[in-house]
């Protein structure tokens, strides 16, 4: 699992790196556009503390993407990426091109597209990334807002699966065709007992699990269910991220406590607590 966690920080990284030297590229290809707004500094002396910024996350980059296929385990490509890539970077001055033109003259930047180029095979740079990442922030959303949807339906529940039950025609009707319930077509096997999450977005490689409490001691008992059958959540060749959402009685702990609770558990990294308060019976 830390191999696993260790990639997706490699693969974020990256993505952050090559844009952050698109836009240095874009400022530097039309600086009458930059907004130079410190007047202690002139333009060229911008320029050139620019182009340090691009060549010092240029050479992030590469060690990053080294790295990255190293845990990949692609020798081959690596070969490929060393052979393509590394004769950009012969003259740090200037990042020549392979056909000796100035990266920062011409209208796209060469070596932040090569790199692309390199790296789309792999799932994380396919053009993706930015979409995952905007429809996982929709379902933590639509799980912070659980309560909103259960008074929305005049629902007060009694026990967990009239939570999850009101939640999932919403995960359903947001990721059509993408979300399955009750344990889906992947359910969690381990040492002859099986784990059926209660929702499963396979398309964004994520589970959640709701618990229902009425009282401080409910809870406390409930993080600790779920903090007994995180082995049996770990290994899954399609689940990766894990939302454990606890809907509780308005007023039995505070959520500062009950972030302390959740550390003082130890749960892995790839584990996300949501906390949402509201009405029982």
């Amino acid at each position: 699992m830390v191999r696993e966690l260790e990639i997706q920080f490699q693969e974020r990284a990256i993505n952050v790196l090559l844009r952050e030297m698109h836009g240095i590229f874009d400022l530097l290809i039309d600086p009458d556009a930059y907004p130079f707004a410190n007047p202690d500094f002139t333009i060229a002396e911008v320029i050139s503390e620019k182009k340090r910024e691009f060549n010092s996350n240029a050479v992030k980059v590469y060690n990053m993407t080294l790295v990255y296929l190293e845990m990949k385990n692609v020798p081959l490509y690596i070969h490929r990426f060393k052979e393509k890539i590394s004769p950009y970077y012969e003259d740090m001055n200037a990042l020549p091109t392979l056909n000796g033109t100035d990266i920062y003259g011409v209208e796209k930047c060469i070596i932040v597209e090569e790199y692309r180029k390199i790296l789309y095979p792999f799932r994380a740079f396919g053009g993706g990334e930015e979409k995952y990442l905007a429809r996982l922030d929709i379902l933590e959303n639509i799980l912070e807002n659980t309560g909103f949807i259960l008074r929305d339906r005049n629902i007060i529940p009694d026990r967990e699966a009239v939570v999850y039950n009101a939640v999932k025609i919403v995960c359903e009707a947001t990721f059509p065709g993408e979300a399955q319930f009750d344990g889906g077509h992947h359910p969690f096997y381990q040492q002859a007992k099986c784990y059926k999450p209660d929702i499963l977005i396979p398309y964004l490689n994520c589970a959640v699990e709701y618990k229902f409490a009425k009282t401080e001691t409910d809870l406390i008992r409930t993080i600790d269910e779920i903090l007994s059958d995180v082995p049996g959540y770990s290994n899954h060749s399609v689940y990766k991220l894990f939302y454990a959402v606890f809907y509780v009685k308005t007023g039995i702990i505070q959520k500062k406590k009950f972030s302390e609770v959740w550390r003082s558990k130890g749960f892995p990294e790839n584990w996300k607590e949501i906390i949402v308060e509201g009405d029982v019976q």
